[in-house]
């Protein structure tokens, strides 16, 4: 499925929020950004890679907000199961144009697996990183 600019263009303009949670202060991550913040929780946790994922309004198609979430509920299941610590957030449109997704940090996922959960979920992109580099966005080619 093509991805038009647009979209795209949202994507990396996002701004991924990570709420404050156990004596972390709440932060931002940006693509192509790197976030000393993150991998300071990845060095606490002994892990090396992450990812931000929602699986809200799957292929950018937006459902209601008890649907989406059932949605988050069964992402964080699948995570639980996976065995990765995460946290809480949302991806957010500086412009408005878009609502805030609900969404997961996920620490200690490799990149390969992320894709896969992005691809159970139905998502077009995931953000995704390894300690000491910047967040890169990852299109889900489903």
């Amino acid at each position: 499925m093509a991805i038009d600019e647009q979209l795209k263009v949202a994507y990396r303009t996002a701004a991924y929020f990570v709420a404050a949670s156990e004596g972390w202060q709440a932060f931002v991550i940006r693509c192509e950004e790197r976030s000393a913040t993150v991998d300071r929780l990845l060095e606490w946790h002994g892990l090396r890679d992450w990812a931000f994922v929602t699986a809200c309004n799957p292929r950018s198609q937006r459902l209601p907000a008890t649907e989406n979430a059932g949605r988050m509920d069964r992402l964080r299941a699948a995570i639980t199961h996976r065995g990765h610590p995460c946290l809480p957030g949302s991806g957010e449109d500086p412009g408005g144009q878009w609502p805030a997704e609900p969404s997961l940090l996920v620490l200690g996922i490799a990149e390969a697996d992320a894709i896969q959960l992005a691809a159970e979920f139905d998502q077009h992109a995931i953000l995704v990183g390894s300690l000491g580099e910047p967040a890169r966005l990852v299109w889900n080619h489903h």
